[in-house]
């Protein structure tokens, strides 16, 4: 299924999830949030990740699966 190939750092969800996680450091780094803060922050933002991702393949998968032989 050519649909489901990683796509690397062309992927929004990725790209997105690196800005926030280096946004989120560069807080933690000038004090302005604390430790648990930014693991919070990091927890919840690959976690999101992983999930919309395995949601988009499902998806993809699904949606292909009846589809007739190309």
């Amino acid at each position: 299924m050519k649909n489901l190939d990683y796509k690397g750092f062309k992927s929004t969800r990725l790209i997105v999830a690196l800005v926030i996680f280096a946004v989120g450091t560069a807080l933690l780094g000038f004090g302005k949030i604390e430790g648990p803060t930014w693991m919070q922050l990091v927890t919840w933002v690959f976690g999101t990740y992983a999930v919309s991702e395995a949601g988009a393949k499902g998806a993809e998968a699904m949606r292909d699966r009846g589809a007739p032989p190309a």
